[in-house]
């Protein structure tokens, strides 16, 4: 069973130490065995410690010697953590022991220099001792200093080094497994590496053939070129006389190279500064290496995922040769593949190269472990064919370990911390090792090793977010969350906003694009106070969640209004503007009356807090108004069409040239001139004429009054609020200048008082709790076309009646109550107030009774013999009567049983005073008791129910009579019944003895069956028949002959001659 585990870190920045200098060899060979060696060497100028006093020497035969991991090819995991050992881990270490830093975070290490990090575990048992075995990492920039056996009692504190060399720029981590008798602790490192500018990144992996050892040449910083340089290395290892130091060079010449893996540190020293390379050297007795010991293959958590990984081989050698074949060990897993490149494959001298490709499907689940076998010959004039193995390691588990967010997006305006929480979907514990950003100001804090068990959620990983200056240079700050598990590892974006929104007057400007603009201004000069100008400005939101614009202030010098996105309903409070998006507003501004006569800066500010834009408005105002004559009559009334002059009145201190006259009021029309307005002159300047009709009152409070939509109770009590002796109404004027400006001005008229009125109509005499429909005659008495609505919802009867039209009222009434006699029916319509037609009626219920023979009212109908059942059918008659004064309509007679039935000859509609009968019959036959009941009903007026009940008593003699002829019909309809069936039967049982007969005749007679049918008793076979096939296809029908040819032998010939001969004879 394959399980994955979890470790992980809280972040954390210490002090780095001074710098280390590193006097250590360490090689392991290929079966495990591992030696630690080192002796001094120097090249350049001469080492001496005394001028480093801030430098710590780390020789192998120190305490603090560093410890490399086993086996060796765990050190080229590369964050492919779910290949590291963790056995028995212990994620809840924290009941037994403590360690300082509880996290680690290097939030920065120069390249190529050696810092170390001291780090305590102590004890937290109160009676308890434990003991630490040892200490292990898989990373190739983090090393350990070597633990032996140590026992720790209560409170007791044991420390280890961190030793950080980094050979690559950017953010790295390491697990660190400490080893104790109460199982394992792991602690999780992060770190990012930094570099100057005149800094390079150097090769830290080399590979060597035993057969021929090349030397290394390794490049000199920048930073130390030119310099007193001193080189220390390990002889042991490098030829001292072969090893050459120039000013940019270093070579170093291996020696006595044995089949195996080194690590090696080679320490460039100035007065001035210190570079150290670990060195990582592959040696074997083959010509060719794998670029790493094992080929690691990422994990695969679907079964339609593949993946690829390269297979990459080093020449370390002066020779060419050639890739004869490559192959999968034959017991490899059926979803492994192996792909060599086009031939001939070449493997150059002194290179590296890509021969093929690894394939894995995740087709089946379970850990792969497999071998990948290269054949190769050399090319350059001497023979030598080798192999070489290289192990392949992956593994297929389905499921995946989900984030609560693909994207962290963090607005400034927030708190300043976020958190994000991961859920396991593998049918298998699995385990985080590490989490943080590769940012000083985003980072990861709090975050401690957890085991997350299938189906559950991690505990939550939280995030800081620390203002900084970068932030407010930009309007988002990007960094990513690095999460690595033994599973998968997780890259997630992280936006960091400043919530900021923009704006601009020109929705193609830069400003707006960037969102670096926050204000606008409007330079308006010398405005007429009263007036008013529009603009379109646009707003962007930057944001990745909307922005609410829930209020909007101005100064006192300006009124705002205005609309979002060119939608008018679309006001200015409680708008969104949603994500990543660009708004436009439209803003009208009104510049109020003011006192003083200077220039003004006004602002608009639009948002609140952190977030929010602005508006400053220069204006300069100008005093006066505008007065508006007109020869519209004061009064007017519904229907009449008007045509009047429009002169205006100027009382501003300035002429301004009108442009244009407008009315928001559709069907007002207008003709307009466009002459100059000046100071107390009254000026004509066109005329306008309508029709006064309710669409004039559209765009009006008052509009409602016109709505006959609604019920007749508020629309009597709107018309009760507004029309006293008339409606006031403001025709709305507007006159427009240069620059946008504009001028509302209003012209107050009165529109006459009138009422329609009332219907009084008689409506008989009418049945109660039923529909009495009338028709009423009304006219029109207004000069304009008038919409009635008659009823209440929902069933109102829409009439729309033109100028002093009649038309008819179509209405109804139900009545709920006998004793009603008066009703009103409201009539609403889109000119006056409701009126009513009033209703004078007579209620009556309906009365219907059946009648028996007595001509008295019928309680029930019997049908009663004790001797006599010959008659099969009694019938008897009833009558029913419409007693009442209304005419009323019938329904369907029914019964509730199948014993009686009904015929009548009453139609659909009986007449006040009139009757009709109906026979009722009882079917004897259907009787099974002494007494039977049942109740006849009719329905009338689709309302009204009447219902007598019928009554069958037999005697016992009549019944028993009764009992067996019922019988006697039963036994004779039964056998009427099976009379098909068994003829059916008769006729299936002599079939089937005729076929029996059939088949024994003809199996007694099979010889000669056979000889009649066979052919080949009939000719010999020289005389046999050969038919010639004939094709059969489509078309008419049509005679045809089928000739059948006969083909002889010589010798049947002659036989045939001498029979006929013979017959003829």
């Amino acid at each position: 069973m394959f399980f994955l585990f979890l470790s992980g870190f809280v972040s954390g920045i210490l002090q780095l130490s001074d710098v280390q200098l590193c006097l250590q060899t360490y090689f392991v060979d290929y079966l495990g065995r591992s030696e630690v060696q080192y002796r001094l060497g120097v090249l350049g100028q001469p080492f001496n410690q005394d001028a480093y006093n801030n430098t710590s020497i780390i020789s192998y035969k120190s305490k603090h010697r560093i410890h490399i991991s086993s086996p060796f090819w765990a050190q080229y995991i590369n964050r492919k953590y779910h290949y590291m050992q963790m056995p028995k881990v212990n994620f809840n270490y924290h009941s037994f022991a403590s360690i300082y830093p509880p996290t680690l975070y290097v939030a920065s290490i120069n390249l190529l220099s050696m810092r170390s990090i001291k780090i305590n575990i102590t004890n937290i048992l109160p009676n308890t001792s434990f003991t630490v075995n040892g200490i292990s990492t898989t990373s190739r920039v983090v090393f350990l200093d070597n633990i032996d056996h140590k026992i720790l009692g209560p409170n007791e504190t044991v420390s280890f080094t961190l030793y950080f060399c980094p050979t690559e720029l950017g953010y790295g981590t390491a697990v660190i497994l400490i080893r104790t008798s109460l199982g394992v602790i792991p602690y999780s490192v992060c770190y990012k590496a930094v570099t100057s500018k005149l800094d390079f990144l150097v090769a830290d992996l080399f590979h060597q053939s035993t057969f021929l050892a090349m030397n290394l040449s390794v490049k000199i910083p920048q930073q130390i070129i030119g310099r007193h340089l001193s080189v220390l290395y390990d002889v042991t290892l490098f030829n001292q006389s072969k090893s050459i130091l120039n000013e940019r060079f270093l070579q170093l010449s291996p020696m006595n190279l044995k089949s195996g893996n080194y690590v090696t540190f080679v320490h460039m020293l100035t007065p001035e500064h210190t570079k150290t390379i670990p060195l990582f050297i592959s040696a074997s007795n083959k010509y060719l290496l794998p670029i790493y010991p094992v080929i690691l293959i990422g994990m695969l958590t679907s079964p339609n995922e593949f993946i690829e990984e390269e297979i990459i081989i080093a020449n370390p050698t002066p020779f060419n040769f050639n890739v004869i074949m490559i192959s999968l060990a034959r017991d490899s897993p059926i979803n492994t593949h192996v792909e060599c490149h086009t031939q001939p494959l070449i493997c150059g001298m002194y290179g590296k190269t890509v021969i093929g490709k690894i394939t894995i499907f995740g087709s089946r689940q379970g850990e792969i472990d497999t071998t990948l076998t290269i054949h190769y010959e050399s090319m350059d004039g001497f023979k030598a064919i080798q192999t070489l193995d290289i192990p392949i390691k992956g593994c297929v588990e389905y499921g995946k370990l989900e984030p609560s967010e693909q994207q962290i997006e963090h607005m400034q305006t927030e708190a300043n911390f976020h958190k994000i929480y991961f859920t396991n979907h593998f049918n298998v514990p699995v385990a985080i090792l590490s989490a943080q950003t590769d940012s000083l100001i985003v980072q990861v804090v709090n975050f401690l090793p957890i085991l997350v068990m299938p189906g559950e959620k991690s505990s939550e990983i939280t995030i800081i977010f620390q203002k900084n200056e970068i932030l407010t240079q930009n309007s988002v700050y990007e960094t990513v969350l690095i999460v690595d598990t033994n599973a998968t590892n997780h890259h997630i974006p992280i936006k960091w906003y400043d919530g900021q929104i923009g704006i601009s007057d020109d929705v193609n400007s830069e400003s707006i694009n960037q969102c670096t603009q926050t204000n606008v201004t409007k330079s308006l000069g010398k405005v007429l106070v009263g007036s008013t100008t529009n603009f379109t400005l646009y707003i962007k939101n930057p944001n990745p969640v909307p922005f609410h614009m829930r209020d909007f202030n101005a100064t006192t010098g300006i009124i705002v209004n205005g609309y979002w996105q060119g939608n008018t309903s679309s006001l200015l409070r409680d708008h969104k503007i949603d994500p990543f998006s660009i708004e436009d507003i439209n803003l009208y501004i009104t510049f109020n009356h003011l006192k003083q006569t200077t220039a003004r800066n006004d602002t608009i500010t639009i948002g609140t807090g952190d977030s929010s834009v602005q508006i400053i408005i220069l204006w300069t105002p100008i005093f006066g108004s505008f007065i508006v004559r007109s020869t519209l009559p004061r009064n007017l009334r519904f229907g009449k069409f008007y045509n009047a002059e429009i002169n205006i009145n100027s009382t501003y201190s300035v002429s301004m040239k009108l442009r244009n006259i407008t009315t928001p009021i559709a069907p007002i029309n207008i003709n307009y001139l466009t002459p100059f307005l000046r100071p107390g002159v009254v000026t004509y300047c066109g005329n306008f004429s309508f029709m006064l009709d309710t669409s004039i009152f559209s765009k009006n409070k008052i509009h409602r009054l016109f709505n006959n939509d609604l019920e007749w109770s508020s629309h009597r009590k709107l018309w009760d609020e507004y029309w006293q002796k008339g409606i006031s109404y403001d025709v709305p004027i507007i006159l427009h200048f240069k620059s946008k400006m504009f001028y509302k001005i209003n012209l107050p008229v009165i529109i006459e008082h009138h009422h329609f009125n009332d219907i009084v109509f008689e409506g008989g005499v009418i049945m109660l709790q039923h529909v009495s429909s009338y028709i009423a005659n009304y006219t029109n008495t207004l000069d304009c076309t008038v919409e009635f609505a008659i009823g209440t919802s929902p069933n109102r009867t829409i009439i729309v009646a033109k100028p002093k039209e009649e038309v008819q009222f179509p209405f109804f009434i139900i009545p709920e109550r006998s004793s009603q006699t008066f009703f009103r029916v409201p009539v609403t319509n889109n000119a006056t107030p409701p009126f009513f037609i009033h209703v004078h009626a007579k209620v009556e219920i309906p009365n219907l009774a059946f009648i028996g023979i007595d001509d008295k009212n019928l309680k029930s109908l019997d049908f009663e013999s004790f001797n006599d059942f010959r008659h099969q059918t009694w019938k008897k008659t009833i009558v029913l009567k419409n007693n009442g004064a209304l005419n009323v309509s019938l329904g369907k007679f029914e019964t509730t049983s199948k014993l009686f039935s009904v015929s009548t000859n009453c139609l659909k509609t009986l007449n006040a005073g009139e009757s009709c009968s109906a026979d009722i019959s009882v079917i004897l036959m259907y009787l099974k008791n002494h007494t039977e009941t049942s109740e006849l009903k009719i329905i009338y007026s689709e309302f009204w129910e009447l219902r007598c009940p019928l009554k069958v008593h037999l005697g016992e003699k009549a019944l028993s009579g009764l009992r067996r002829v019922q019988k006697i019909n039963t036994i004779v309809i039964t056998l009427l019944a099976l009379i098909v069936p068994m003829k059916e039967i008769i006729e299936h049982i002599q079939k089937s003895i005729n076929l029996k007969n059939d088949i024994k005749y003809r199996i007694n007679n099979l010889d000669a069956e056979c000889e009649v049918l066979s052919m080949s008793k009939k000719l010999s076979v020289g005389t046999q028949a050969i038919f010639q096939k004939v094709d059969i296809g489509g078309g008419s029908w049509v005679p045809t002959h089928t000739e059948a040819r006969i083909k002889l032998t010589n010798q049947a010939d002659r036989e045939l001659e001498n029979i006929l001969n013979t017959l003829c004879t």
